[in-house]
């Protein structure tokens, strides 16, 4: 019988096992399903590696062959000792591999991957991608040419969508906007749709697009060319955990294009 691995409240998104600082990325082999956890097979530095992972990964046989970014928690599992007894009542402190990811081929979202935003701003394509599974959860903004690997991914790994980015629905007279912040380093990426009257007359006109800041200041405005794909609401702001304090705000850029 295959006991569930029971994860604790520590979450560890840089941890270690000792001296040895754990690996984050590698290619995919194999995945197994043991008495205790499931068992990834990766390829780390040329050298292959049976990593111990929550019992979910095992249900990713997609990302095999490919590679992949990860990341651990520490987590109580079956004893060693109990030789697969479930009931004899002892378990063991490790760390667990609790999600993965396949390292982004292209800007867009792949196969298995669900898209929060993503449209054309010139020659290139923005996506935000998300994940929401019993494998754990993430969230990732990318940017670059359709077709070719990305020239921005962020954040690198599969890091919780509630630590990933910032954001909220603000609503106002005439119109509201959502928005979607990630922060890296000085600079931060805002991804964002709205309707207001910005028009000329004051008629109701939408805005889509990503906002690149540095320090607050914003110092790059594109404008999305073609309709957004967007799921971006209070439905899906709810369902991924994500929000803002109260003192960060996000103005849609209502400047002529």
């Amino acid at each position: 019988m295959r006991r569930r691995v029971m994860v604790v409240l520590l979450w560890s998104f840089a941890s270690t096992a000792s001296a040895d600082v754990l690996p984050t990325q590698g290619r995919l082999i194999d995945l197994q399903a043991g008495d205790v956890a499931c068992y990834a097979e990766i390829e780390v530095a040329g050298e292959t590696q049976s990593l111990m992972a929550d019992f979910p990964i095992c249900e990713q046989h997609g990302l095999i062959s490919k590679p992949v970014r990860f990341a651990w928690t520490k987590a109580q599992v079956l004893a060693a000792d109990c030789e697969g007894d479930v009931d004899c009542g002892r378990s063991d402190t490790v760390n667990l591999i609790d999600r993965m990811m396949a390292v982004p081929a292209g800007p867009t979202c792949a196969e298995g991957e669900h898209t929060a935003f993503s449209c054309r701003v010139g020659a290139k394509q923005v996506a935000v991608c998300f994940v929401a599974a019993e494998a754990g959860d993430w969230l990732q903004y990318r940017f670059g040419r359709s077709g070719q690997a990305p020239e921005l991914v962020w954040p690198e790994g599969p890091i919780p969508a509630a630590h990933a980015a910032e954001g909220r629905v603000e609503t106002y007279s005439g119109g509201g906007s959502s928005w979607l912040r990630f922060r890296r380093g000085d600079h931060a990426y805002v991804v964002y749709t709205g309707i207001g009257r910005w028009g000329a007359h004051g008629e109701a006109v939408e805005r889509a697009g990503v906002v690149v800041e540095r320090r607050g200041d914003v110092i790059a405005s594109l404008r999305c060319d073609d309709a957004p794909r967007s799921e971006l609401g209070p439905d899906w702001f709810a369902r991924v955990g994500v929000t803002a304090p109260d003192d960060h705000a996000f103005d849609v850029p209502t400047d002529s294009p």
